[in-house]
């Protein structure tokens, strides 16, 4: 029979408690992966009056006056949104210090294009989301008059780190994600099955600021980290271990002194009855 040492045994337990322990915070919830958003894509106007004008002239020569009267004219001001429902996520800091953040990534091509690439992203690339239940983000792209476009967005949790100067001359802005990316949702539209919203021009769009730095503040009370599903799990089974594995060794631990005890009063028998 092979016995284990009992400083091994009553060791075995400690260890795996702590190895657990350093197992369990590394698992954080960069590790979740997000849900594939739910979209839509709206065109929004948010009409202004421009009031009449009026200029008036004078002639170097003759001094004469001239007054000029241009009217006044509504600016219809619409943009083309993606309306993204925003999925629970609270920020926090890695234990690098670093801001963990959700952000959405779109792209679009046209509805025929033939292959697995030509999709183009947004200007910003990502995308940080608004504080109320849905996320407004400008469509660079365009709708077609006649035709359909596809739409895709994604989002991601992770880190991002500014990466400069972008192209020459351009005004594109990008970023070195490092993190986890959730699945894409993709819509095909046409000019017709987009919806059209007319809001007082003094409404507050949920948006984010349009920013080269897409994680926006970092002005927030960081709040404990939320542990992924499969660590959990992992919890569970060490802690399954643990339940296990310490009877066990207690029941090893005394069968052993017990068989230690019966060998020495034996041996004790002997002795004497070698004596007489």
């Amino acid at each position: 029979m092979v016995f284990v040492d009992k400083k091994f045994a009553l060791l075995l337990p400690i260890l795996l408690i702590i190895s657990g322990m350093f197992l369990f915070e590394s698992c954080v919830v960069a590790e979740i992966k997000p849900a594939a958003p739910s979209f839509t894509v709206q065109e929004i106007s948010q009409p202004y009056d421009v009031p009449p004008t009026t200029t008036t002239t004078v002639n170097q020569y003759t001094g004469e006056e001239k007054t000029i009267t241009y009217p006044g004219y509504t600016v219809e001001n619409k943009t083309t949104y993606l309306v993204i429902k925003n999925q629970p996520f609270t920020p926090y800091k890695n234990n690098k210090g670093e801001t963990i953040n959700l952000y959405y990534y779109y792209a679009y091509r046209g509805h025929y294009y033939v292959g697995e690439g030509g999709w183009s992203s947004g200007r910003f690339q990502y995308y940080a989301p608004s504080d109320s239940e849905y996320t407004l983000i400008p469509f660079d792209g365009t709708i077609p008059s006649s035709g359909k476009i596809d739409i895709r967005v994604k989002a991601v949790i992770g880190t991002l780190e500014p990466i400069f100067p972008g192209l020459e001359g351009s005004d594109v802005f990008y970023f070195n994600f490092e993190g986890v990316e959730g699945d894409y949702s993709v819509v095909t539209v046409s000019r017709d099955m987009v919806v059209s919203t007319v809001l007082p021009s003094s409404s507050v769009l949920p948006t984010r600021p349009e920013s080269s730095d897409p994680s926006m503040s970092d002005n927030f009370n960081s709040p404990p980290p939320q542990k992924s599903p499969w660590a959990t799990n992992l919890l569970i089974v060490i802690a399954t271990i643990c339940i296990v594995t310490i009877p066990l060794t207690i029941v090893m631990y005394f069968n052993r002194q017990r068989k230690n005890r019966s060998m020495s009063d034996s041996a004790g028998v002997v002795c004497e009855v070698s004596v007489v």
